[in-house]
């Protein structure tokens, strides 16, 4: 039974997409593409401070899974603090992001690494997300609109590429936003230009004022296999100091407030 069902979420989300653009209504003009960019990142970044936990349902191409859980802290849109809780060997770790710095923290040697921008692109504990898709809080800084649509769902899909002397593992993405400009789902395409990531977002549910996901899931389609991401004890504008996302507290066993 696990097995079929883990085939059956691969097959699933696989699937999306599969005539991306075929769905397009019609062209949204150029002179929009921008507000559109920008407004995608206010929604990403909804509230002051966000936190909460997570729990990390992967699973392999014959269905297999294997859990993780982890807590989270993020600050306006340049500041992102993952601490693992289980299983025993991964808790304590913990991965600060600050801009565009990723600083790692391995307990069992009591230090911390930086992670090095060419090494971003790996998979990030065992999980289907690199260090790179952790720290993509602001789509506008890195990536430009080439293209796009209103589908007749009256869903909005955009097609990104990387902006001009900027690095990144992706050569594009195409992005869906729901009919109120929420991110639904991201496509990645590699150097060569074959989709080898999706990641889709669903439960959306109201935390005072914000629309939050509290289900993430991203399949790497070459490898066939998927991460489950499921958020709770969710919190939005709490008060987080700056100070918080700094290496003293990385090293520091955290809890949620």
């Amino acid at each position: 039974m696990v097995r079929s069902l883990g085939l059956l979420f691969l097959g699933l989300t696989v699937s999306l997409g599969g005539s991306l653009t075929a769905d397009a209504k019609a062209p949204i003009p150029k002179a929009k593409w921008s507000q559109l960019l920008t407004s995608l990142d206010k929604a990403e970044s909804q509230g002051s401070d966000q936190q909460g936990k997570m729990k990390l349902v992967l699973i392999n191409k014959a269905g297999k899974e294997r859990y993780r859980t982890a807590i989270f802290f993020q600050k306006g849109t340049n500041r992102r603090m993952v601490q693992f809780k289980s299983p025993a060997d991964v808790a304590g770790l913990s991965v600060l992001i600050r801009g565009g710095n990723v600083t790692l923290y391995l307990p069992q040697f009591r230090r911390t690494r930086r992670i090095a921008a060419h090494v971003r692109n790996q998979p990030f504990m065992g999980t289907d997300l690199n260090f790179d898709d952790l720290g993509s809080l602001q789509y506008s800084k890195a990536w430009k609109v080439v293209g796009a649509w209103v589908r007749k769902n009256g869903q909005t899909e955009m097609k990104l590429q990387p902006k001009p002397g900027v690095s990144k593992p992706y050569k594009e993405l195409i992005i869906v936003l729901r009919k109120d400009k929420l991110l639904k789902e991201v496509h990645y395409f590699n150097k060569k230009g074959k989709k080898v990531k999706v990641m889709t977002r669903g439960s959306f549910k109201k935390i005072k004022k914000y629309m939050f996901p509290h289900e993430l899931k991203v399949c790497d389609l070459l490898k066939e296999h998927c991460t489950k991401v499921i958020m709770t004890k969710v919190k939005m504008d709490t008060g987080i100091r700056s100070r918080f996302f700094t290496r003293r507290y990385l090293k520091r066993e955290l809890d949620l407030d």
